[in-house]
């Protein structure tokens, strides 16, 4: 009775990701963007249900079914799923902490995003000389047409943000993975370790004081040229420091007006991450970071 209900949910799960393929087909790729969240879904809930062994059946079959009835990129996305789906629901299973959740999603999800854009370019329609050269002129048609000067090292590295920018992109599919199946699994009434309330998501002291020191050092430095130090490592430590710094402004903002009841100005937040408001973003993320902000935001309105 087991086996044939084994049986029977693996057919079941195949069945949903095959329709889910056969539609993306008809639609010609329309939703080929969403086969990667969704398709690891319910090799997840199988893996935690049964164990990795025979989920690995459900996985190949979910393979084979895209091959057969998807597109190319289809096939892809399906292998790529397939193995989250697994290792995800293995550690799931497993009772693992939610850090090493997030490693398996976007650890795979940053494979994922360097081999589409540098391996199987071609397969996705990408042309990174193309796109390297369009991304250079509308860089300098924008600053041009405010009569700002851009430093050339800045063209110059405009290859290397597209590394970075794969990088993020994968976080943050990766994340939405994992919060998607966090729902799923919860609604559904499967065992999962509690996310910690966003609130207590805070950035701590040393690694503020490290991200505020590296994001004004680079940009000193970027500006003055005072120490011969290659431009390339000082883009990077700003744009790494910057992202780090929003993201804690973001949670310190949206922890503050939810706290105030201020939630129908949360939209006003999508702006404040673009330039030049996402500066504001980051002298919120890092004075919360080294003076608790939020902690003391909220005693005001206790008292």
């Amino acid at each position: 009775m087991n086996s044939t209900k084994k049986l029977t949910e693996g057919a079941m799960m195949c069945a949903l990701i095959g329709a889910l393929l056969f539609i993306n087909r008809q639609s010609a790729g329309m939703i080929d963007f969403a086969l990667y969240w969704i398709i690891p879904l319910p090799i997840i809930m199988y893996t935690i249900k049964y164990g990795i062994k025979d989920a690995s059946l459900v996985a190949v079959s979910t393979v084979l079914l895209a091959f057969i009835a998807g597109m190319p990129s289809g096939l892809y996305y399906a292998i790529l799923a397939a193995a989250v789906g697994l290792l995800y629901g293995h550690a799931v299973r497993n009772d693992r902490e939610h850090h090493e959740l997030l490693l398996i999603s976007c650890g795979i999800s940053i494979i994922s995003a360097f081999l589409m854009m540098f391996v199987f370019s071609a397969l996705f329609g990408y042309n990174l000389v193309d796109d390297i050269a369009y991304l250079t002129e509308t860089v300098r048609e924008i600053y041009g047409s405010a009569g700002l000067v851009i430093p050339e090292s800045f063209y110059n590295f405009i290859p290397k943000l597209l590394i970075i920018s794969n990088i993020v992109m994968g976080l943050i599919e990766g994340l939405l993975i994992h919060l998607l199946a966090y729902i799923v699994l919860t609604r559904f009434k499967i065992k999962i370790r509690k996310i910690r309330p966003i609130n207590t998501l805070r950035l701590s002291k040393p690694w503020g004081y490290i991200m505020g020191f590296g994001y004004v050092g680079s940009t000193y430095l970027l500006n003055t040229g005072a120490l011969n130090i290659n431009a390339d490592i000082l883009y990077c430590v700003m744009l790494v420091s910057m992202f780090v710094l929003i993201a804690n402004g973001y949670l310190c903002a949206v922890t503050i007006m939810a706290y105030y009841k201020l939630r129908k100005f949360l939209w006003v937040l999508m702006f404040a991450i673009m330039p030049p408001f996402s500066s504001i973003l980051v002298v919120l993320g890092f004075t919360d970071s080294i003076s608790d902000l939020r902690d003391k935001m909220t005693y005001l309105r206790n008292s």
